[in-house]
């Protein structure tokens, strides 16, 4: 079975973040990527990001027929989540919370056509959560707006 094209990037984009390692030239060592869960995520090991997604918005057709082409823009949240162990790194949070953005900023930016899938990838936004009681010590947001296209009849063909 096909995956759509948009199931098609957001592996891609799973599997880009997963790499994040310090073996791999970055600052910080991802432990887990996982896409949204509706029955909730297991965040047994930190750090943990997060995708979501949020719009997936018809920019426009071109031409008309089921086998033209249809241009798209998906809205990603990638949700940063990290628990500060101050025996083993006494850094910052907030220090940690930048490296850790400045990481998957990178991988984003190294990765904006995903093999092909997609156009661009632009990072739209980013934002901080207040932790509650119990909850990690570190969550921020990162949004990203990634245009691709698929045929109007097939969904999971592009050009």
């Amino acid at each position: 079975m096909a995956l759509p094209i948009v199931e098609q990037l957001l592996v891609a984009i799973a599997a880009a973040l997963a790499g994040i390692t310090v073996s791999n030239g970055y600052v910080v060592s991802i432990a887990s990527v996982q896409r949204y869960r509706a029955q909730g995520q297991t965040k047994l090991d930190y750090p943990l990001l997060l995708l979501k997604e949020l719009e997936d918005e018809v920019l426009r057709e071109v031409a008309s027929g089921p086998d033209n082409l249809v241009q798209r823009e998906l809205r990603l949240l990638i949700g940063i989540l990290a628990s500060q162990d101050f025996a083993a790194d006494a850094r910052e949070a907030d220090t940690l919370a930048n490296l850790l953005k400045a990481d998957v900023r990178r991988c984003m930016a190294t990765n904006a056509q995903w093999g092909g899938l997609a156009f661009d990838t632009k990072e739209i936004g980013s934002g901080e959560l207040d932790p509650g009681e119990g909850e990690p010590d570190i969550q921020s947001t990162l949004f990203y707006a990634i245009q691709y296209e698929h045929r109007r009849a097939d969904p999971t063909l592009g050009r």
